[in-house]
């Protein structure tokens, strides 16, 4: 710079550019062996794991069998996975090098700039990491998502790379984690840890696809939920056809709710609820309008007096309708009960003390009818996976903005009892291998238990609701069993023995209500004939098959 002064801010410039050109190489450098060391991992994670692929290779040694080579015969490495064992070694070596020179030099100064190659390794590893995680969930199909068990596999595999990072120099890997996580799997919009949950389609791309994907495949015409599996099912009659079809048991079983759960944690499982809810909006509309346009009949239905039953019945429009949005919103229930149960399974295992905690605050309030938590102790119950419509604050937004008229609301046990006589119900049929009904009318259940605590401002208004839907749905049973008896030509095609299990299945699941209830109104004995007359005629179907 002495002998040429002219040239000085050009000479400054193009060291100065030549020392950010090094950083970029040894950032790229960086990310090239980050991404073979997780491109091994995967290898070896088809293969069983790194641990089994160095069990084996220990036995070759012990056993004096020849060593295995750096560079195998072909087709033999997914036999073996020698080639993987040895790549990561490899690979981890040449990053262990790599970060050394990054710790030796921590700072390099070019005239008065002063690079810090901490800050430059940083920001690099974080916009690679953020983009890692946005595609966590990507699959080869465009339409459809990997399973969550293999997302946490690549996520424990990105947690690895970066532990590994993190040994060698003083990098916060941590927070670049958490921070792609929080970024991509938590909505602040849906409400935080704590606070109401709000139905909102603002939320991230990723997790508008989960919840997205979970809402099509919920809703999918051959998807069902079988209550002996407790997850959703892809039925018998609707295999799969081609490649890109999806099966519900790969992403709705406990295990795999569970992966999911590990990766989005307990936002992630607020802001997803909230995807699921905020598709409800144009269901539970609908559902408000049937009932107020039938409101007239429903206002002068006598459920005592099987004439004037079943004159008005028949008069009350779109129940068809009515149960199959039932059973759409049931569904999305459901897949929020599983995934809350999922929540609390990984709650458990990572933070029992906090699980412990809600434990003893839900025995306190179940021993003492008298307490009744406040708002925010409610949003922590929930977002802690509790179950209880009353203190979900998000559900009860919902559904109260949707049924909050008095005249709904008085007339919502109506309409569901008067749902037997729907076209629905006459294709229906038990299933009992399955535990299931054939048309899914089993998730209409979890509706009815769901939106009348949610809409009801106290614990007794609520049971009193359900006991009114109890005793309706009973009394049309009756009816609907004598003219079937009577061999009425009304009644052909309907099924009678298959509505009595959903009522039996119903009293089993619903809180706080005991087979009594029932009973007051629809005999046990004639209960159990019926159900009786199922397995008979399923065990004279599994003779014949076997003579056959």
């Amino acid at each position: 710079l002495r002998y040429c002064p002219d040239e000085q801010a050009f000479i400054i410039r193009a060291s100065t550019g030549f020392a950010e050109r090094v950083m970029d190489h040894v950032c790229r450098a960086t990310i090239d062996n980050f991404d073979k060391m997780l491109g091994w991992a995967s290898y070896l994670r088809e293969l069983g794991g790194l641990s089994s692929v160095v069990s084996k290779y220990m036995s070759v040694q012990r056993k004096g069998r020849p060593k295995l080579q750096e560079t195998p015969q072909p087709g033999v490495e997914s036999r073996y996975g020698g080639q993987g064992y040895y790549s990561v070694q490899v690979q981890a070596q040449a990053m262990a090098d790599l970060l050394g020179a990054v710790r030796e030099l921590r700072q390099c100064q070019v005239f008065r700039t002063v690079i810090n190659t901490y800050d430059w390794l940083y920001e690099a590893l974080e916009k690679h990491v953020d983009a890692k995680i946005r595609g966590l969930f990507e699959s080869k199909e465009q339409q459809r998502l990997c399973r969550p068990s293999e997302a946490l596999a690549r996520l424990r595999s990105i947690q690895r790379a970066l532990t590994f990072v993190e040994q060698h120099i003083m990098l916060n890997a941590s927070d670049i984690l958490r921070g792609a996580l929080l970024r991509h799997f938590s909505n602040v919009a849906a409400g935080t840890i704590g606070a109401p949950l709000k139905t909102d389609t603002k939320s991230s791309a990723v997790i508008q696809k989960i919840g997205r994907f979970y809402w099509d495949l919920v809703n999918h015409g051959n998807t069902a939920f079988s209550p002996l599996k407790i997850h959703f099912a892809t039925r018998a009659h609707g295999r799969r056809h081609h490649r890109d079809d999806v099966n519900a048991e790969d992403f709705t079983t406990h295990p795999e709710l569970r992966a999911l759960c590990h990766v989005v944690g307990p936002y992630g499982v607020k802001a997803v609820q909230s995807v699921l809810l905020s598709n409800l909006g144009s269901s539970i509309a609908e559902m408000k309008r049937i009932i107020a346009e039938n409101s007239v009949y429903l206002g002068q239905l006598d459920f005592v007096d099987i004439t004037s039953w079943e004159n008005i019945v028949t008069k009350v429009n779109d129940k068809d309708s009515f149960l199959q949005l039932a059973v759409q919103v049931g569904r999305c229930l459901q897949l929020i009960s599983t995934l809350k149960t999922a929540q609390r399974a990984v709650q458990e295992n990572d933070i029992p003390f906090v699980s412990r905690i809600i434990e003893l605050v839900m025995r306190r309030i179940d021993r003492d009818g008298k307490i009744t938590p406040g708002p925010q102790l409610c949003n922590v119950l929930t977002d802690s996976g509790v179950e209880e419509p009353m203190y979900d604050q998000g559900l009860k937004a919902v559904f109260q903005r949707g049924f909050s008229s008095g005249v709904v609301l008085s007339h919502f046990p109506k309409m569901f009892a008067c749902l037997f006589m729907s076209e629905l119900w006459r294709s229906t049929r038990f299933q009992p291998e399955s535990e299931a009904f054939s048309t899914g009318v089993e998730s209409a259940i979890a509706t009815i238990q769901t939106v009348i605590p949610a809409i009801c401002s106290s614990r007794e208004k609520s049971m009193g609701m359900l006991r009114d839907f109890v005793t309706l749905s009973a009394h049309a049973l009756l009816h609907m069993n004598s003219k079937a008896e009577a061999r009425d030509r009304a009644m052909r095609g309907y099924h009678i023995p298959s509505m009595m299990i959903f009522m039996s299945q119903f009293m089993e699941t619903c809180k706080g209500m005991s087979m009594d209830v029932l009973e007051k109104c629809l005999p046990f004995t004639l209960m159990r004939t019926k159900i009786i007359e199922i397995y008979e005629n399923l065990r004279a179907q599994t003779e014949e098959k076997g003579a056959a």
